[in-house]
């Protein structure tokens, strides 16, 4: 299931993140670490904003993963989603 743009850009302003903007690996984990300091308990804010922050950095990741890769509905996602290794080649 392919999540919404709306959705999508919700996850984005959580995080601090322009509405449309690409998010690699790299930035993605630079502004959840910065969200996620400012919305932990410790710092000033609540379990419920840590929690928010966390589960929009995982769902971006994951969209990301999946608009890279392809879902784990085909039928390698689904090999490597089982835990399945890629074959390498001898070097």
């Amino acid at each position: 299931q392919r999540m919404s743009s709306a959705v999508l850009t919700q996850h984005r302003e959580l995080l601090g993140l322009a509405a449309g903007a690409e998010a690699d690996t790299a930035v993605l984990q630079a502004a959840y670490k910065q969200a996620s300091v400012r919305a932990h308990p410790d710092h000033g804010g609540s379990n419920e904003a840590f929690r928010r922050v966390k589960e929009a950095a995982e769902a971006l990741a994951k969209h990301a993963h999946e608009e890279r890769w392809g879902t784990s509905s085909s039928s390698y996602g689904a090999a490597v989603a089982a835990g399945a290794q890629p074959l390498l080649l001898k070097q």
